[in-house]
C-alpha cells in the first residue's frame, strides 16, 4: 500500500505544480494529524478503510 501511494505521488502528483503543492500541504498537514489518530485504534482503522478503495484503483491503475 506504501509503495503504491509512493509511486503514485513521485509518478503523477510531483509531475506538476498543482500535484507538487498539493504534496507540499500534504507534508505540512499531516504530521499533527497522524500525532493525533497515532494513539486512536478506531480513527487508524476508520482512515485505512477510507483509504484503501483509492489504493486499490491506484493498483489497477498502475499494475501494480
Amino acid at each position: 500500500e506504501i509503495d503504491i501511494l509512493r509511486y503514485w505521488r513521485d509518478n503523477t502528483l510531483k509531475s506538476n505544480r498543482i500535484g507538487n503543492s498539493f504534496v507540499k500541504f500534504y507534508y505540512w498537514l499531516s504530521p499533527p494529524i497522524a500525532d493525533f489518530i497515532r494513539t486512536k485504534d478506531y480513527l487508524r482503522k476508520f482512515v485505512r478503510k477510507c483509504l484503501n478503495p483509492f489504493v486499490k484503483y491506484l493498483e489497477k491503475k498502475y499494475n501494480k
